[in-house]
């Protein structure tokens, strides 16, 4: 897949760049960056991800996520999976947010879903899984 750059300008926007390392912008507004497979996640770079304003979503199926299944958001310099199911890592020090499939687990590694760009913190609450 080619990698793009989408621009919602102003307004409430929902963006999903596909296949590909995209640069996606909001712009203002109550934006929603939607990611619907863990394996065309290449590294998206969300440039105004706002706090408690914009979402990222995450589709449940893509990711292997099971209907109720509640993933954590393990935060930090180098965060760290803590428990052996699938799980969110978030870099506070690069504004990068991982998924681990499997968590403490030696079947799969970590593939990183989206550079949040000047974002040092990110809580579940940050996440809509659909």
């Amino acid at each position: 897949g080619a990698d793009d750059t989408l621009d919602g300008r102003g307004g409430d926007d929902t963006l999903e760049g596909g296949a590909g390392g995209d640069l996606l912008t909001g712009g203002a507004g109550r934006d929603r960056f939607v990611f619907g497979d863990e394996a065309t996640a290449s590294g998206d770079q969300i440039t105004d991800f706002v706090r408690g304003t914009d979402l990222i979503v995450i589709d449940r199926a893509g990711f292997g996520l099971a209907a109720g299944y509640q993933p954590s958001v393990v935060t930090g310099a180098d965060p760290q999976a803590t428990t052996a199911g699938p799980q969110f890592l978030f870099e506070t020090d690069t504004g990068r947010l991982w998924f681990d499939a499997d968590g403490t687990g030696t079947e799969q590694e970590a593939g990183l879903v989206v550079t949040l760009t000047g974002v040092t913190a990110l809580a579940l609450s940050d996440l809509l899984l659909i």
